[in-house]
């Protein structure tokens, strides 16, 4: 699926849906990840992720969780970011796992909630796709950090075994061994 296609999509989706509005209050927590991916300031973003991986506890998983929430949105300038870090640097898991939330998340609402016999072809198909690629980003993300809540958060909620690949169960005991969470 093309670039364009994709931005099309995420301008779509955002125009129905509504994109996500960073709170103007300062004491949200949210805001300077939200302005530093708005300015396309990868080093501010990378450095409140791992702020946040530093955080003792369940803290921790908390806020790393949240942070990564951002990116289930359709928003073009959220689109455009994470297109932009995954290329230049495309060996760091952080910017994988972004573009897996947002093409699964991207993927949910292309399908719906209805049945899947009452679901247009068409929608079906960007379904598969998207889930493709979104697959396809999450198991960059794991190869290179197996020790991710949210890459494993992710994998448990995708919906196949993907051939070559852990089986899911396999994932979370690994996790759940090395890095206990709840």
């Amino acid at each position: 699926m093309s670039s364009k296609l994709l931005f099309s999509l995420s301008l779509s989706l955002s125009l129905l849906f509504g994109s996500v509005q960073s709170s103007e209050a300062e004491d949200d927590p949210l805001h300077p990840f939200f302005a530093a991916i708005h300015v396309g300031d990868v080093a501010s973003v990378e450095a409140l992720l791992g702020s946040a991986e530093e955080l003792a506890g369940d803290a921790r998983f908390e806020r790393v969780r949240v942070l990564y929430s951002v990116f289930n949105v359709a928003d073009p300038r959220i689109f455009d970011f994470v297109g932009a870090w995954v290329e230049a640097q495309p060996e760091a898991a952080a910017p994988h796992l972004a573009k897996a939330k947002m093409l699964h998340s991207m993927a949910l609402r292309v399908r719906g909630e209805d049945l899947s016999r009452f679901t247009y072809p068409e929608a079906m198909n960007m379904y598969d796709t998207l889930m493709s690629q979104a697959a396809e980003e999450v198991w960059r993300a794991y190869a290179i950090a197996p020790d991710n809540v949210v890459t494993v958060d992710l994998i448990m909620s995708m919906r196949d075994r993907v051939p070559g690949k852990p089986d899911r169960m396999e994932v979370l005991a690994k996790i759940m061994e090395t890095t206990p969470n709840w």
